[in-house]
Formats: structure tokens, sequence, C-alpha cells
């Protein structure tokens, strides 16, 4: 796992799939960064004392923000560059997120928002993602050899590399840090 802060330090390899997350990889609420997110569970926690329970809230507060919030692109210049290069290297290109498929119109216009210009159908929901990577290798991108996968979330990436088939598949980790 490669630990990046710009998009021009992802190599492309012609012809792979190219997996984005979306949240803190693409767009940002910089007032609902990860130290949010942990003050908010840790509070839901303190009053429930059921982990699950503080997700979900914690889950809920988020989407209530993110629904009157614009968010802002990371490294607009340098995404975009790096969007030209996966085309022009004949790549395909899915964006793979952990938001909720309830959502997604939400999602939608967060990128239309940051000019994001994406096919929805290139757009999934999950929050396993080595499974989701899996499910599009075996229902979708059949003939693709190599994966190129890029998160913002360590456990995202460990999970596609515990996942995928990495004698099938070469797969190429990178931990986007902002």
């Amino acid at each position: 796992m490669i630990p990046i802060k710009d998009y021009s330090e992802i190599r492309l390899i012609p012809d792979s799939l190219v997996i984005l997350d979306i949240d803190d990889t693409i767009i940002k609420f910089p007032e609902l960064g990860k130290e949010w997110w942990k003050k908010k569970f840790d509070e839901y926690m303190n009053l429930y004392n059921d982990s699950e329970k503080a997700d979900i809230e914690t889950l809920e507060e988020w989407i209530r923000n993110v629904k009157i919030m614009k968010p802002e692109m990371i490294n607009k210049e340098s995404f975009n560059r790096f969007i030209n290069d996966v085309f022009s290297n004949k790549c395909e290109l899915v964006l793979l997120t952990a938001r909720q498929i309830k959502i997604k119109d939400l999602t939608e216009s967060h990128l239309k928002h940051c000019e994001v210009v994406v096919n929805p159908s290139n757009i999934y929901y999950s929050h396993n993602k080595g499974d989701e990577i899996n499910n599009l290798l075996n229902n979708r991108f059949i003939n693709i050899k190599s994966i190129i996968f890029i998160d913002d979330m360590l456990k995202n990436l460990i999970d596609a590399h515990k996942k995928v088939d990495q004698s099938k598949y070469d797969l190429y980790l990178y931990n986007f840090i902002h």
C-alpha cells in the first residue's frame, strides 16, 4: 500500500481498472473530517454504550450535514490530469464509495457540484470494498488484469488486499492522504 498525497503519484497501467473512493479521496467536507467522525462516534458511544447504535447515529448525523453542505474538490487540477490520463491509457474507471445507496442522488449532486463527470452506472455503493471489487471483476470487468485502487481508508485497502485473488490480478493499492 503506497501512501500518496496527490494523484500525480499514481502509476497508471494501460488497460487497467481504476477504482476511486469518493469522500476524502476526490471530494471533502472540511468541517466533517476524520476527527469529526471520531468525536461524534465517541459522543454517541458515551450516550448509548452500543457501538452499532453509535455508528448508525454518527452516519445519520453525517448525512444530515452533507445534505446542506457543499463539498470541495481535493487537488482539482491534479485530479483532472489524472482522469485524462486514465482514459488516454484506455483504463476503465469506477467510483466505489462506502456511502449508502439511499443517498445516491445526493452523491451524484456532490460530484456534479465539484464538476466530476462520471456515468452514474460507474458509481458503486458498498461497505465491503474487497467484495465489491471481486463482484466487478467477476461480472463486469472480466478481461481486466490490473487493478489500481485509491482510497483514504487503510481498512478498505486491506480488505481489497485480502479478498482480491492476486494470483489472477495485479493489485496496486494507494492510500490517499490529504
